[in-house]
């Protein structure tokens, strides 16, 4: 499996180790990836099944392009919208915290905190 962090720094400025992710496969830790320069994150993307995100952008474009390898998106952060979730649905991504249906159900919620089940 080919596994690609895209702005390795934000979540590990050197004090952590990605030897969990590396044991899954191939990985490869851009420490930043530009935020704006779809053909540089494009490229990054390329033949990659997992992607993990902070604040680099996946737009639809990006995930449609990466569409063929690409099974995986994972966001390092407490929001997603730096992922074009309704593209990511269509091509049946899986989310490292919900699955896409959940995503959606969860963005809905006028104060959105998700439980699958009663919690009294």
């Amino acid at each position: 499996m080919n596994i690609v962090v895209l702005d390795g720094y934000t979540e590990n400025p050197g004090d952590l180790s990605w030897d969990g992710l590396s044991a899954l496969g191939k990985l490869t830790v851009h420490d930043r990836t530009s935020l704006i320069n779809e053909a540089e994150i494009q490229e990054r993307l390329l033949g990659a099944d997992a992607v993990y995100t902070n604040k680099t952008p996946l737009s639809g474009a990006t995930l449609k392009k990466a569409a063929s390898t690409l099974r995986f998106v994972g966001v390092l952060a407490t929001g997603f919208n730096v992922v074009d979730v309704a593209a990511a649905g269509s091509w049946e991504l899986q989310s490292a915290t919900f699955r896409l249906t959940e995503l959606r159900q969860w963005a809905s919620l006028p104060l959105p905190c998700f439980w699958n089940y009663a919690t009294m």
